[in-house]
C-alpha cells in the first residue's frame, strides 16, 4: 500500500477507499485533507522549481543521480571523488535526454547518501526537470534516532521536506518513498 501513497504532488491521486484503513493516522496520508489542499494544484516540485505536470514529458520514475553509503562517505571520504561522480551523472542524463527524456524522478533518500545540492547541479548542468524523493529507503536502514520516536514524528520531517525543503535547502521533494515491512 505505501508504494501507492508514493504519488506526485497533483490532483491524480487516487486509492480506493478500502486501502484507508492501513494508512498511518497522520495528515500526510489524509486524503480528504490532501483533495482540499491541493484540488488546484497542477504542478510538482523539482530540485529547480515547481514544473507544471503538464509540461513533465517522458519521466524516468526511478534513476538515482548517485547512491552511497552515507556512513562510509563520512568516514573515509577519500574513497569518493565528487567531480568524478558529477561527470558521471551529467553524462548519463544527457544520454537520457538524447533519448527524449524530459524528467526524471530521483527516489534517493536518507541512508542512501541524498545529497540535494548534488542532485541541484545536475538537473542545472543537463537542463533537466528532477523531482526528488522523501522518504526511507527499508524499515532496515532506519536510524536509531527514529526507532526510538513515533510514526508521526518521522511523517512530520517527510512532510517538512515537501513544504519547507530539503537538507535546509529551499529546494523541495516532489514525491515520498516509502518502504513496507
Amino acid at each position: 500500500l505505501y508504494n501507492a501513497i508514493c504519488v506526485f504532488y497533483n490532483r491524480s491521486l487516487s486509492i480506493k477507499t478500502d486501502y484507508r484503513k492501513t494508512v498511518p493516522n497522520h495528515q500526510l496520508f489524509d486524503l480528504q485533507v490532501y483533495n482540499e489542499r491541493n484540488r488546484h494544484m497542477t504542478f510538482i516540485n523539482s530540485v529547480t522549481g515547481q514544473v507544471d505536470a503538464s509540461e513533465l514529458g517522458l519521466t524516468l520514475i526511478h534513476e538515482h543521480m548517485r547512491v552511497r553509503s552515507e556512513s562510509v562517505h563520512a568516514q573515509f571520504p577519500h574513497l569518493y571523488d565528487e567531480k568524478q561522480e558529477i561527470a558521471k551523472a551529467v553524462e548519463q542524463v544527457n544520454r537520457a535526454k538524447k533519448l527524449g527524456v524530459k524528467t526524471i524522478c530521483d527516489p534517493t533518500v536518507m541512508e542512501q547518501g541524498r545529497d540535494i545540492r548534488f542532485i541541484e547541479r545536475i538537473a542545472r548542468e543537463t537542463d533537466t526537470q528532477i523531482i526528488a524523493a522523501t522518504g526511507i529507503y527499508t524499515y532496515n536502514y532506519i536510524p536509531t534516532h527514529f526507532q526510538t520516536r513515533s510514526i508521526d514524528y518521522m511523517a512530520d520531517l517527510f512532510v517538512r521536506d515537501i513544504e519547507v525543503g530539503i537538507q535546509n535547502t529551499s529546494i523541495k521533494a516532489g514525491f515520498l518513498k516509502c518502504a513496507t515491512d
